[in-house]
């Protein structure tokens, strides 16, 4: 069974990106030939970079935030 992982950055699960996702998944047709995996960043606490630097300075590139 192929994978398909849809990744989607919308603030809304259930918005316009989704139905574009929706048209897309009918194109390909049967359905038990794929197993798709949805993901919304909306559900995760994501904080962008501060510019401290820490990353740099600790051996593995560990960032501070722990998202």
């Amino acid at each position: 069974m192929k994978k398909i992982m849809v990744l989607s950055g919308s603030a809304r699960k259930n918005g316009n990106s989704m139905k574009v996702v929706d048209a897309i998944k009918e194109q390909f047709g049967a359905e038990d030939e794929f197993e798709w995996e949805y993901i919304y960043l909306y559900d995760y606490q994501i904080r962008g970079c501060i510019g401290c630097k820490v990353c740099r300075r600790k051996e593995g590139r560990a960032c501070l935030f722990k998202d």
